[in-house]
């Protein structure tokens, strides 16, 4: 259970990422790399970033680096690459078979869109591209699902596993995928043994945190704009309700045009801000009662 839990830590980093950024800059949306390759001596890795892109070693979400693309403009967050690294006694087919088992079971609108082995430079590795939603929890402020598609691709040579994660919004995935593509190719070992402090760190579990974290910074890179959103909502269902005493969810979220998970995450603002109102599971009715 212990190297499952692992694994799964590993492998959602990166998703996480994509929805905690917030930086704005304006760039071409296909560049070329930055002829000056990212050096990291300490994991045994170099790779040349898209050019203008930002560099993150903070070591965010368990991160060893983080390159922030172009704004997004359907979304308004950034699109990212980010890398994470760590030891491993697992196969390349052992490491991939457990973290595709993990996102399986723990994502939420999970799907695989292909897989394929990869050779970048002679290093063998293996290519996962996926779709889910991600769901903040629903006690935390401007929290709004939001849809992600992304590819990583893993490598595992000598005991050390490597893995690469690129997010964006399903629709402009395609339009930033050539750019992870050109920095991909840059990607090579150093050859020298890293000193690293972390050995059986993980086991494979990489995948998984990398693949929550970048979904994460989606969601704070969109701050302000959700949060316009999650008011437009509550109004809305706040007017709709002054005329009914209850409401099917599922009317409800037609009304608004909205998902019935947005309305749900609005009731519990509502009544944290002092709204008397409520959520009837059972029933799947929104109750409001008007106070005199």
């Amino acid at each position: 259970m212990l190297k499952g839990m692992k694994i799964l830590k590993w492998m959602f980093l990166p998703y996480l990422v994509l929805l905690l950024a917030n930086a704005i800059f304006n760039m071409p949306v296909f560049c070329a790399v930055n002829p000056q390759a990212y050096v990291n001596r300490t994991y045994g890795f170099s790779i040349n970033p898209p050019s203008g892109w930002s560099v993150d070693e903070s070591g965010a979400f368990g991160s060893v680096v983080i390159f922030y693309g172009p704004i997004m403009p359907e979304t308004g967050s950034r699109v990212n690459i980010l890398i994470s690294a760590g030891t491993t006694n697992l196969t390349l087919e052992q490491f991939v078979s457990a973290g595709k088992s993990q996102l399986a079971s723990l994502l939420t609108d999970y799907h695989l869109v292909s897989e394929d082995g990869r050779n970048i430079g002679g290093l063998d590795g293996y290519e996962l591209v996926i779709t889910w939603t991600y769901m903040p929890v629903a006690n935390v402020s401007n929290t709004h699902a939001v849809n992600v598609k992304q590819k990583q691709v893993l490598f595992v040579e000598k005991g050390r596993a490597y893995i690469l994660t690129f997010t964006a919004s399903p629709t402009n995935y395609e339009d930033y995928l050539p750019a992870f593509e050109e920095s991909l190719q840059t990607f090579k070992l150093l050859g020298e043994e890293p000193p690293w402090l972390f050995i059986g760190f993980l086991i494979g579990g990489i995948i998984v945190i990398g693949i929550i974290c970048s979904a994460a910074t989606l969601h704070v890179i969109q701050g302000k704009r959700i949060k316009v959103q999650q008011q437009k909502i509550e109004r809305e269902m706040l007017d709709v309700l002054k005329l009914h005493k209850s409401i099917k969810i599922e009317d409800l979220a037609k009304r608004l045009e909205t998902k019935e998970a947005d309305i749900e995450l609005a009731v519990v603002r509502l009544r944290k801000n002092g709204v008397t109102i409520n959520f009837n599971r059972e029933t799947r009715e929104v109750i409001y009662e008007k106070q005199e």
